[in-house]
């Protein structure tokens, strides 16, 4: 009787990756790549190196900080891929529209003092993202409780139905945004592409 032959095993990467502005952004254990499409149809290609911290061997701690690594790393390359997407009269028109604030920062911030707003931006970001996918259901349905008598199983699924329609919600008001329901196209595309190259198949377009 032959020998049974084991299946071979599916080939995995560790790259992930982010959706800009008219490109993509892919992370490797070593390197990162920034591809963000010129007004002009050409491709501008940026590399970067991944750095390693003494908290990336960390447990527990590694997580939080690599969140908010990523939120900043993803927020400077947002940022990039704008620059460079956007026309020169995009541009004139963007910088005759911002504000005090933002020519101020502009003309005086330095690095340091940009990697920080970042870092307030990124954080803003999680606080945000609890306040409405957490705290928000929870606080409704303790609203509704008050008014409508209900037992355990009740308000668990009353709050899971809030989140669900709070966030179907916040989807629906992002793909109403031109730029977004755009950037969602590149984020599909980026997974299709990772799914194309582990199974070892031609990617088509």
């Amino acid at each position: 009787m032959p020998q049974e032959q084991r299946p071979t095993e599916k080939f995995r990467t560790s790259v992930g990756g982010q959706a800009l502005m008219e490109g993509i952004m892919m992370r490797g254990p070593e390197k990162i790549c920034c591809a963000v499409r010129r007004p002009d149809g050409t491709i501008d290609l940026s590399y970067s190196d991944v750095t390693t911290h003494w908290y990336n061997k960390v447990p527990l701690v590694r997580g939080v900080c690599n969140m908010v690594e990523n939120l900043m790393n993803g927020y400077k390359y947002l940022m990039h891929s704008a620059d460079i997407a956007m026309t020169e009269e995009e541009k004139e028109e963007e910088k005759q529209n911002e504000s005090k604030l933002d020519r101020w920062l502009d003309e005086h911030a330095g690095p340091k003092v940009q990697s920080a707003l970042m870092t307030l931006s990124a954080c803003a970001g999680v606080v945000l993202a609890i306040f409405l996918f957490t705290f928000l259901p929870t606080f409704l349905t303790g609203l509704v409780a008050k008014v409508i008598p209900m037992g355990r199983w009740p308000r668990v699924i009353l709050e899971a139905v809030l989140k669900l329609a709070i966030f179907l919600g916040y989807m629906f008001l992002c793909t109403r945004m031109k730029e977004i329901h755009r950037m969602f196209q590149y984020h599909g595309a980026e997974h299709k592409t990772i799914a194309c190259y582990e199974a070892g198949e031609e990617l088509t377009v």
